[in-house]
């Protein structure tokens, strides 16, 4: 497996550990708010010398009802939280670089959302 399949796979348990449904999809109309996807992932390749290293961007979206805009905000603060500064997965280790969030209205369905966006990046040591 690639270190950034890895990577991603290890987010996923990441988020789980909050209790909330966590997909690697957009579930069906049929999901209850609120839930996490881990969405978007862009991957960096750095050539050094004797070896590759590499970044990678990931996207977290967190969908809550209209009203739940702080709940929105307290999943994402969670999963910051949860995340550590370095970690090792199977075959790679990892550092969280750094993150930025941002909270969007938006409309679904007929039903009006809380759409939390929480991009981490991380460098594969």
């Amino acid at each position: 497996m690639s270190p950034y399949e890895e990577l991603f796979e290890a987010l996923i348990e990441y988020c789980k550990i909050t209790g909330y449904p966590t997909f690697d999809y957009l579930p069906d109309e049929s999901q209850g708010y609120p839930f996490i996807m881990v969405g978007d992932q862009i991957n960096n390749d750095v050539y050094a010398k004797d070896f590759v290293t590499g970044t990678s961007n990931l996207t977290v979206h967190v969908f809550a009802e209209y009203n739940y805009r702080s709940e929105v905000a307290t999943i994402m603060e969670q999963i910051q939280r949860l995340i550590p500064k370095f970690f090792t997965t199977e075959h790679y280790s990892f550092a969280l670089a750094g993150s930025s969030s941002n909270i969007l209205g938006e409309t679904a369905k007929n039903i009006q959302l809380q759409h939390g966006r929480l991009i981490l990046d991380f460098n594969l040591r």
